[in-house]
């Protein structure tokens, strides 16, 4: 014979809902670390131009899509209200608010169709599902594809002004080096015809800049009475120097054909060697 014990222990069992419940809520956060797995894959993606022109029109469109919305469960609302008062006695589907709510959805889908609500009402049934398809169908959808695509037209022509812009630049910075160089290569052409001693083939394109910038008007230029013009030499270092480095200073004076191997040796003749 089977002892009592026995049998007890036959009839008990382990208890798996607070497993099942485990998984539930395990699936349920694998489905949202999913979705933020794709948000997280939209703001890499709008870093490209191209892919990530979704993620910038949704993002300048938010404000009236905020508004959109807004008026969109209004309208929903109230149709799910009115289909509660109209039919709820009647359809199941409209026997509370939430399966009003899930009837006008299918309805939107075009998987509800008219004949149920035109038998429960042969006036208002129709009148309300036309109603209904004509507000939120028709008139709130569209304006909803009008609102993203006018953000979306302002973002590529925004785009194509850019590259403009930058085309322009391109081509700016283009030809200043363009003719910077063209004017380097015929001050050292120019020295090779008139064998005048050239210090520097090519000068900077920021040291011509600045020489094209200033007014060489300002220099100090030797005439034919004065006894020393290294003391114009020098005159004119420190005025470039007051505006430029000692550097450039001597960069510019080179261009313009000066002596500069002993500058600095004349500028400071506690220097010079004995």
């Amino acid at each position: 014979s089977v002892s009592r014990a026995g049998m007890a222990a036959c009839d008990s069992y382990y208890d798996f809902d607070a497993l099942a419940d485990i998984n539930e809520l395990l699936k349920r956060v694998h489905a949202i670390l999913i979705f933020v797995f794709m948000l997280t894959t939209f703001k890499y993606m709008n870093a490209s131009p191209v892919y990530g022109i979704v993620v910038r029109t949704i993002l300048r469109a938010g404000p009236a899509l905020f508004q959109f919305f807004l008026m969109f469960f209004i309208c929903f609302a109230v149709f799910a209200i009115m289909g509660v008062v109209l039919f709820g006695h009647i359809i199941y589907t409209f026997s509370n608010l939430s399966r009003s709510c899930k009837t006008l959805v299918m309805m939107v889908t075009g998987e509800y169709g008219m004949d149920e609500i035109e038998n429960a009402d042969r006036l208002f049934g129709p009148l309300y599902y036309g109603l209904f398809l004509i507000i939120v169908y028709f008139l709130l959808i569209n304006i909803l594809l009008a609102i993203l695509m006018n953000a979306y037209m302002s973002l590529v022509d925004n785009n194509a002004l850019t590259e403009e812009k930058e085309k322009l630049n391109l081509s700016i910075n283009l030809f200043k080096e363009f003719y910077l160089q063209s004017v380097n290569y015929v001050y050292w052409v120019t020295c090779k015809v008139l064998k005048i001693e050239c210090h520097q083939r090519f000068l900077t394109n920021e040291a011509m800049i600045q020489l094209l910038i200033f007014d060489e008007a300002l220099l100090n230029k030797p005439t034919m009475a004065d006894p020393e013009p290294e003391d114009h030499l020098l005159m004119n270092y420190d005025l470039l120097e007051s505006h430029f480095d000692s550097k450039k200073a001597k960069e510019l004076l080179m261009f313009l054909g000066e002596d500069v191997d002993n500058l600095e040796v004349r500028a400071n003749p506690k220097q010079q060697p004995a």
